[in-house]
C-alpha cells in the first residue's frame, strides 16, 4: 500500500467535515478540533481522530485493507519523512509534510468484550485513535474563509476515502468487466489523472465549462505517465513520439471508461467532475493532437459537490468531552 494518497484522503476528509468543528474539554475550556488555526506561530494543523472516524475517512469504513495501512502507518510513526519546504519570507523549513502518532490502549486495560469486539472488525492492535499533524501551507486552503464566508478556497474535491474507492472498483472490475489496458493501469495512475485534471479545472465563477483543457500534454505524460516521456526535442524539452503518444491516449481512454463506472457506483459522489470523453476537435475546429500539444476532456458536473457527511461516534471521549 502506498499510504500518502490514504493520508491525504483522511485529511480532506478531516479538514472538510470538522473544520469549524469544537470540543469541550476536561478543564471544561472550548477547544477547535483541528488545532493550529488561530495560532500563528504554529507551522502544522494537528488534531487527534479516533480510529472508528479514521477508518471510515481513509478507508471507506471497510477493515479490508486494515492490516496493510497499520504497517505503514508503524513505518510512518518509526521513521517520519522530512522535506525542505517554502516557509515565510524567503526562508525554507526542514520538517515534516505530515507526522502521525498511534494512540495505543493499554492492552491490561482492553476488557475481552472489547478485544472481540475489535477482532471482529479486524483490529488487533488496539489503536485508539490516530495523532496527525500536517504542515499548514499544503493544507491551509481547506480551511480558510472564502469571500462567501464559508470554509475553503479553491482546493481541489475529492470523493471521500477516494483512494480505497479507486483501489477497490478497479479490483472489483479486472475480475468481472473488461475495461481497456485496465490492467496496466494502476490505482495511483488513475488518481494522478483526476488530480491533474481538477488542478487545470477553471471552475469559472459565473458558470462550469463542460470540458477541462490540458494546454501541454507533454507535461500531463510527465505528471501521470512519466515513463512514457523519453525523448527530448532539439531544444532538450522532453516530448512524446507517437507511438508514446498513442500510449498515453490508450490509458486516457481506459481512465475515463474507469471513472465512469465509479460514478454508476456512487465512487464519485462529492467530487468535483466525472471525466466523460476525449473531445477532438473545438468550436473553431482547431484539432487537440499530439501536433497541437493540447487535450480536452469533457466532464460531467455533479448536481451537488456536498461531501456525504458521516455521523462520528463520541469523539474520543478520554481525552474531550461534549464534541459538537
Amino acid at each position: 500500500m502506498d499510504i500518502y494518497p490514504y493520508i491525504f484522503d483522511g485529511i480532506n476528509a478531516l479538514c472538510t467535515q470538522f473544520a469549524d468543528k469544537k470540543f469541550v474539554g476536561k478543564d471544561g475550556r472550548v477547544y477547535n478540533i483541528i488545532s493550529g488555526k488561530d495560532d500563528p506561530v504554529a507551522t502544522h494543523y494537528s488534531a487527534i481522530i479516533p480510529i472508528e472516524v479514521w477508518i471510515q475517512f481513509s478507508l471507506n469504513g471497510s477493515t479490508e485493507h486494515w492490516h496493510e495501512m497499520v504497517t505503514d502507518l508503524r513505518e510512518m510513526v518509526y521513521n517520519p519523512p522530512k522535506k525542505l519546504l517554502p516557509f515565510v519570507n524567503g526562508y525554507k523549513i526542514l520538517t515534516h509534510p505530515v507526522r502521525v502518532d498511534l494512540i495505543l490502549e493499554d492492552d491490561s486495560k482492553v476488557s475481552e468484550v472489547k478485544k472481540n469486539q475489535l477482532k471482529n472488525i479486524g483490529v488487533t492492535s488496539y489503536i485508539q485513535a490516530i495523532s496527525i499533524s500536517f504542515y499548514k501551507p499544503l493544507f491551509e486552503s481547506l480551511l480558510v474563509t472564502n469571500s462567501q464566508g464559508s470554509i475553503g478556497k479553491d482546493y481541489i474535491q475529492i470523493p471521500l476515502a477516494f483512494q480505497e474507492k479507486i483501489r477497490n472498483c478497479r479490483d472489483t472490475l479486472l475480475d468481472t468487466v473488461k475495461i481497456g489496458e485496465l490492467d496496466s493501469l494502476s490505482a495511483i495512475e488513475i488518481r494522478r489523472i483526476y488530480l491533474y485534471l481538477a488542478q487545470h479545472d477553471s471552475r469559472d465563477k459565473k458558470h462550469d465549462p463542460e470540458y477541462i483543457s490540458i494546454k501541454d500534454v507533454n507535461d500531463f505524460a510527465l505528471s501521470c505517465f512519466p515513463e512514457l516521456v523519453r525523448y527530448k526535442d532539439k531544444t532538450g524539452t522532453y516530448t512524446l513520439k507517437p507511438a508514446d503518444y498513442d500510449a498515453l491516449i490508450e490509458k486516457l481512454h481506459t481512465a475515463i471508461a474507469f471513472f465512469k463506472a465509479l460514478a454508476r457506483a456512487g465512487g464519485m459522489n462529492g467530487g468535483q467532475f466525472v471525466p466523460a470523453s476525449i473531445i477532438n476537435l473545438g468550436e473553431s475546429g482547431a484539432a487537440f493532437d499530439r501536433k497541437s500539444n493540447k487535450l480536452r476532456i469533457r466532464v460531467a458536473r455533479p448536481k451537488s459537490r456536498e461531501q456525504p457527511v458521516y455521523d462520528q461516534p463520541e469523539w474520543f471521549p478520554e481525552l474531550y468531552e461534549n464534541a459538537n
